[in-house]
């Protein structure tokens, strides 16, 4: 399985080099060395399968006709982007489908257009930049309605690394309702050791009672990657409590991102494909500080720790983690989104068999260990590039 997964993350590179080749044949290899084990445990008898045989042609078609990113027997997948996910982009989300149908209906006029002036006039080439940008794995069918749709960059004088609402979803939430609601133990004793850190802790700490504007997400901007993109990636942090029911709608689950992130603000250029100083942790609140706590320009991040990334399970290429804990409480701490690297996925250990009652919504609550998915956004393998 893992060969098969290596071979996958390698073939659908923008840009090949000597190296990364070697590393999609080293993963074909190790395919056909252990398939085997599907015989052996009665999964398949043979192994003729048209995918399976193009395998080991793929490293000198590569070579010979050039990479294999976008190609698929199922050519016509890209057709549900250009005309499903940018057809809904540009809709009110209201009576979707009838401005969809406008909306393609318009762009087909202007291509058919567009291919007469560049009949008639030589030369003539019309760009169609106003189509808005979708990325494939957006969230905005599941967006919420008090959610502001307006976003703004981060300040002149931050890095522009990641995108924030204008206004909190929620203006005022307690301290109560933070720890009780997102989970955010001890939450003023953590943000008392952070604006120590700072060197802007209020005299009147104590005293302030204050409720804090809290925001349902953080977009963060990863850098592109040449060998799968050739342009910036935006990954959604998430940090939402549970919503009871009301009238016809259902419970909403709370709903809280694991990131890699840095525990300390980094001195530098970091390396954009290294693993080194990031900490696998959960984000229970994403924040702003209201004015009785000072000013800062940064949103902050209540996250909960896992344990360093030390232990390297060899067969599957995967870091095994677990919650780190501090006098039997989960370590955690408050960062500016600004340490926030990019979101991960977490694959729960089972040492027997699995445990049936797990839900995507109490999985990381349940379990006690988990793997790190080193094949999520491509970045963690490119490493050996």
């Amino acid at each position: 399985v893992r060969g098969i997964l290596d071979f996958i993350e390698y073939a659908h590179f923008e840009t090949h080099t000597d190296a990364s080749l070697k590393k999609l044949e080293e993963a074909w290899l190790l395919f056909h060395a252990n398939k085997i084990i599907f015989r052996t445990k009665k999964i398949r008898d043979d192994f003729d399968i048209p995918k399976i045989h193009s395998m080991q042609h793929y490293v000198d078609m590569i070579r010979a006709l050039g990479t294999a990113d976008g190609y698929n027997t199922e050519l016509s997948e890209h057709l549900h982007i250009d005309c499903a996910k940018l057809g809904y982009a540009a809709s009110s989300r209201k009576e979707y489908i009838r401005q969809m149908t406008t909306w393609l209906t318009r762009r087909e006029a202007i291509d058919r257009f567009a291919s007469y002036l560049q009949w008639a006039m030589p030369g003539y080439l019309l760009e169609l930049n106003d189509a808005p940008q979708v990325d494939s794995d957006s969230d905005s069918e599941n967006s919420d309605s008090d959610e502001p749709e307006d976003d703004i960059d981060p300040p002149s004088n931050v890095a522009s690394t990641y995108t924030i609402a204008k206004k909190a979803s929620f203006p005022r939430v307690s301290v109560t309702s933070l720890e009780q609601e997102y989970g955010a133990s001890n939450f003023l004793a953590h943000l008392e050791t952070f604006l120590c850190a700072e060197d802007i802790l209020p005299r009147q700490f104590n005293d302030i009672s204050a409720s804090f504007p809290v925001y349902k997400r953080v977009v963060v901007k990863i850098p592109a990657v040449v060998q799968v993109s050739t342009s910036v990636s935006n990954d959604t942090i998430r940090a939402t409590r549970a919503t009871p029911s009301r009238g016809l709608k259902r419970v909403v689950p709370a709903h809280f991102d694991t990131v890699l992130a840095r525990k300390e603000a980094p001195v530098g250029p970091q390396p954009r494909l290294s693993l080194e100083g990031l900490f696998a942790c959960r984000v229970r609140v994403i924040f702003a500080l209201p004015v009785e706590y000072g000013r800062l320009n940064v949103p902050l991040a209540y996250v909960e720790w896992y344990k360093p990334l030390t232990q390297l399970d060899t067969d599957l290429g995967m870091y095994k983690i677990a919650p780190a804990f501090q006098n039997h409480h989960r370590r955690a701490s408050i960062i500016p989104v600004t340490q926030i690297s990019r979101s991960c996925h977490l694959i729960p250990r089972f040492p027997g068999a699995v445990d049936r009652t797990l839900s995507t919504d109490d999985v990381l609550d349940r379990c006690t260990s988990f793997y790190l998915n080193c094949y999520l956004r491509h970045i963690h393998r490119l490493r050996v590039i």
